[in-house]
């Protein structure tokens, strides 16, 4: 249970703290105030927008080979999920934050056997928080550039200086 608890607590956080980053910096606020039913692709669009794991190894469990070049069992792979989620090939403006978009085929919860096993508690807790906030926050504006603590592995916002204008 313990791994449950402890696993998921930074990179929610995260991408909570990214759901609300994105809606400041794209204006969007507004929309999610007066339809709180957005509050599930806001959620969404934030961990493939900010990716809150950016990255995991894994082992090779056969020889594999990916675009011309063999990878042999048990070789150690890096794993770039922040990367691949602001791949133009998968999401036109890859690097915007969009609310509407289809994020379908993002990795920002892994995938396969590898997939992040409290997505759908990290899924309830963001859109809970968005649709209370959405309620009592008329508005979210970005007043400074956010800092991001310094990480190989996550992208959790550090600070942001806000103005928040209330109901």
């Amino acid at each position: 249970m313990r791994p449950f608890i402890t696993a998921g607590i930074d990179t929610t956080i995260g991408a909570i703290s990214a759901s609300v980053l994105g809606l400041a910096e794209s204006g969007d606020w507004e929309k999610l105030t007066e339809n709180r039913d957005l509050a599930p692709q806001a959620f969404e669009e934030a961990v493939r927008w900010s990716s809150p794991i950016q990255s995991v190894f894994r082992t090779t469990a056969c020889d594999v080979e990916i675009g011309g070049n063999l990878i042999p069992k048990k070789s150690k792979v890096l794993m770039m999920m922040g990367a691949a989620n602001r791949d133009p090939r998968k999401f036109e403006s890859p690097d915007k934050y969009i609310l509407g978009r289809k994020t379908s085929g993002h990795l920002g919860f892994g995938s396969g056997i590898h997939t992040c096993a409290g997505q759908m508690m990290a899924r309830v807790e963001g859109e809970a928080l968005l649709r209370v906030l959405s309620r009592r926050v008329k508005s979210i504006s970005l007043e400074s550039d956010p800092e991001f603590e310094l990480s190989n592995t996550t992208r959790v916002l550090k600070a942001a200086k806000v103005t928040v204008v209330a109901f």
